[in-house]
């Protein structure tokens, strides 16, 4: 699974990009600023996280853009710091792959996820 990230901080990213470690199989794109052809970049991944707090109001408009036309997963959080973001990728990564399908389902994978007991 590929995750984009748009947004966040230069200094962090060797940071987010290590948070792929957690989970298997999943690789993280960091694109820290709006760039040319984040269109090709973007419908290249699985699901993005947007850092809001970090971009400019033209780019979120245009990852929200670009996520509802290639039908990507989008997780969107206010802050940029690690914590913040490993909880958004988390969350992405629950709702992108299960396999069994649940009522309620928040994802296009037709599953809400599981519960956590």
């Amino acid at each position: 699974m590929t995750v984009a990230l748009v947004g966040g901080l230069d200094r962090l990213a060797p940071h987010y990009t290590g948070l792929a470690e957690e989970h298997d199989g999943l690789t993280i794109k960091v694109y820290s600023r709006f760039q040319p052809r984040l269109a090709a970049r973007l419908a290249s991944a699985d699901g993005v996280v947007l850092c809001t707090d970090i971009v400019s109001h033209k780019a979120a408009r245009e990852v929200y853009r670009l996520a509802r036309q290639h039908d990507l997963e989008l997780v969107c959080t206010h802050r940029s710091s690690v914590s913040a973001v490993r909880r958004s990728v988390s969350e992405l990564v629950r709702a992108c792959s299960c396999e069994t399908p649940c009522p309620g389902c928040p994802g296009s994978c037709g599953c809400g996820g599981h519960e956590v007991g």
